[in-house]
């Protein structure tokens, strides 16, 4: 298990900031706006800007109901937030798009921003459907980490920004043809993220992964003052990552969105990891 020591974070300190520019997607539910306000708890911790966005299904043909419907919504996106005034800044962006969770990628895109905070589904029957749709496709697609839960909107028992132990699953992660693979990335914005946080940090990895992830775990050791020990992921992902979560009582849960179990079984859904976790989960 990797665990990052109290003292001497030089290095850790001198990078570039972890988060600067959070993208919230918001539907004015009470899952919505409980993200917002913990995004401006990142927000603050991180001295980042926040980017609000709220997207509607135009309806073709109605040019009343899309007018009525812009301005309530930038009505409800003023009252959101109203804490932050003067503690940290803003954006709000009100946005007409057939295809909700594409505007939301193309938004990230274009706002340069560096994580997604969401809650993976909303109130109501249609509302979950919809929502969960977003969600997984947002999971699926987004090229910076998107942290959530299932249950976004409730405080937790442990303060996620003050987490006692972060769960990083890794998979392999050297590769010849490139200096830095998407797992090495995963496993530095893990480490560096709990210890920004002085949290213990954890790395789980296919048992058929151990071998490559070593030599990973030990640049990370030198570069972060950690000292590691394996942590086996067994049985499918989301089963898996479930009982490594658990088993440490973990607070967060980070995972890159190709960790693998074994060759057959290359992929999952990382919305099913989501709703199985027992603790908030940030994809990448």
């Amino acid at each position: 298990m990797l665990m990052i020591h109290e003292n001497e974070r030089n290095e850790v300190r001198k990078a570039a900031p972890l988060i600067s520019n959070i993208l919230v997607p918001v539907n004015f539910s009470k899952r919505s706006t409980g993200a917002a306000s913990f995004a401006l708890r990142i927000a603050r911790r991180f001295n980042a800007k926040i980017t609000l966005l709220h997207v509607e299904k135009p309806i073709e043909g109605d040019t009343f109901w899309t007018v009525e419907t812009v301005r309530w919504a930038k009505e409800q996106m003023v009252n959101l937030l109203l804490e932050s005034k003067g503690k940290a800044d803003v954006q709000r962006i009100v946005s007409l798009n057939s295809d909700i969770a594409d505007q939301i990628l193309r938004v990230a895109a274009n706002t340069g921003a560096d994580l997604i905070v969401m809650p993976t589904r909303g109130a109501g029957t249609l509302r979950r459907a919809l929502l969960g749709s977003v969600a997984a496709k947002v999971l699926r697609d987004a090229t910076c980490p998107v942290w959530t839960s299932a249950n976004l909107e409730f405080e937790p028992i442990t303060n996620p920004l003050k987490p006692v132990r972060i769960l990083c699953a890794a998979n392999s992660v050297t590769d010849d043809s490139r200096s830095e693979t998407k797992d090495s990335r995963v496993l530095s914005w893990a480490s560096q993220l709990a210890s920004e946080l002085n949290a213990n940090l954890y790395v789980a990895w296919s048992p058929e992964a151990a071998s490559e992830t070593r030599e990973e775990v030990d640049r990370l050791e030198r570069a972060y003052q950690i000292s590691a020990e394996q942590l086996a992921a067994v049985g499918n992902v989301p089963d898996a990552l479930y009982r490594a979560s658990a088993a440490i009582r973990a607070d967060l849960l980070v995972v890159g969105r190709n960790f693998e179990r074994s060759p057959e079984e290359p992929t999952f859904d990382m919305y099913q990891v989501v709703r199985e976790s027992p603790c908030p989960v940030v994809s990448m």
